[in-house]
């Protein structure tokens, strides 16, 4: 199953960062990116790009908001740092 991510954080640095980071990773594709977020806009996301909770991954810089993620049955990756988000993502995609 392809998966697609969301990326979503207030820090434009962030996001470029997991733009720039997932280059290498074929199998995955950032379909959204968001400057702020809440469970309604996950839910909205997902609707607008026909997509089930199952077939998303969220990065995202702040753990509250994986958690959310994680609720509604999304992956999540709480980034920290690149080695780290990659790791994490790349596993998810397995």
């Amino acid at each position: 199953m392809a998966i697609s991510l969301l990326v979503a954080s207030s820090d434009e640095h962030f996001r470029e960062t997991i733009r720039e980071s997932l280059v290498n990773l074929g199998s995955a594709k950032v379909v959204a990116e968001y400057p702020a977020v809440s469970s309604n806009l996950y839910i909205r996301v997902l609707q607008d790009l026909e997509r089930y909770p199952e077939a998303a991954l969220i990065v995202d810089d702040i753990e509250l908001n994986c958690t959310a993620a994680a609720e509604l049955g999304m992956s999540s990756v709480w980034f920290r740092s690149n080695e780290q988000a990659i790791e994490e993502i790349e596993r998810a995609l397995d």
